[in-house]
Parts: structure tokens; sequence; C-alpha cells
């Protein structure tokens, strides 16, 4: 059983709050397959399938291990499916604040938490004093990857001003950048899911 996470976004980087989210057992062609049986938490609540984005577009559930195709549809955006999208058991060695490095998050500023494998994780910053705009975490992979891996990076929680997260990836290393200016003393919790690995 593991946590699914994405994003619904529109060509031109816009939020989708309440797309239509349809997960299915993974088919040829793709989209076709048995409903999946989604949860809320660790295999014990079901939720239902199909579901919808937040108002920031984002989307989760729990499944057990195996691949899915996920239909996204809206009214801002043409229907699409995310075919064999793989959910796995945790991948990879548990990290520390060890593989993070922070810059531009304020003096004082702090890795507060993070739970996790290279594969998905979730990284908690709270914000120094004086922070610039468009603060970095850099993630140095435990593993090299033999390619240069998709990663999604979302910002799900904290204190701070919620914000959009972009990521570059290489296969070393990734560097996050948080779009805004973060509040000192506030804590920005941002995770990460990579796939294609």
């Amino acid at each position: 059983m593991r946590r699914y996470n994405n994003s619904v976004i529109t060509s031109t980087g816009v939020a989708v709050p309440g797309a239509t989210v349809t997960v299915r057992l993974a088919s040829i062609p793709p989209g076709i397959g048995a409903l999946a049986t989604l949860y809320g938490d660790e295999g014990v609540t079901t939720t239902p399938n199909p579901t919808s984005t937040d108002a920031f577009g984002r989307f989760g559930f729990y499944a057990a291990a195996g691949r899915y195709d996920i239909t996204i549809s809206g009214s801002l955006i043409a229907t699409y499916t995310l075919a064999a999208e793989e959910i796995a058991d945790v991948v990879g060695p548990g990290l520390s604040a060890f593989y993070f490095a922070i810059n531009g998050w304020g003096a004082g500023a702090s890795i507060t938490s993070v739970v996790g494998t290279q594969v998905a994780y979730a990284i908690t910053v709270t914000a120094g004093t004086a922070p610039s705009v468009g603060p970095t975490i850099t993630f140095t992979y435990p593993a090299i990857q033999a390619s240069v891996p998709r990663l999604l990076a979302n910002m799900i929680g904290g204190t701070g001003d919620v914000s959009d997260v972009s990521v570059v990836a290489g296969t070393t290393s990734a560097l996050y950048t948080y779009e805004g200016l973060p509040q000192a003393g506030s804590t920005y919790t941002i995770c990460s899911f990579m796939s294609g690995i």
C-alpha cells in the first residue's frame, strides 16, 4: 500500500480545481480496466473512485502496489490518461537532511523534517530571517540515476503561503525552487515523487 500524489495543470501552468480523476487497473488499451480500490489511508478507509482535484489542482490516494491508468478530465483541459503509472512499495534507502542543501531561505533557516525515500519524500524547511524570493533546495540522490528521472513536486503543507514549486532534475541531483517569498519563521513542506527510474 503506497500513497500516490499528483496535480493537474493546464498547458499554461494554471492549476485545475475540481478535475475528475478516475483510477483503473492498467490495461491495453489504457483506461478500460476495472476501477481500482482507493484508500484515504494505509488500506483501512476506502475513498471514492473517481475522485477530484482540490482548489490547487492536487489529488492523492493510497492504493495497493501495481500499475494503474489514471484518467483526468475537466472543463479547463482535454481528457487524458496517464497510462500504466506505477505505484510501488518503498524503494531505496531512507532519507535524512544529509542529502539536502537549502539556499535563500534566510539566516538561520533549517531543514526540520525529512520523511521518505529517494522515490517519494517530503521535506519541511523553516525559513530564517530575511529570506529571498525563489529560495532553493538541492537534493543529492543517494543513488545515481541511469537516466534523468521525471520528478513531480508540490507544496503540501506548513504554516507559510502555498506557492508553486518548480524542479529541474539531473542524474545525480535535483534542484527545487519555491516560487514565492517565504515568511521568516514559517514552515514549508514540499513533497516530491520520482518516476521513470
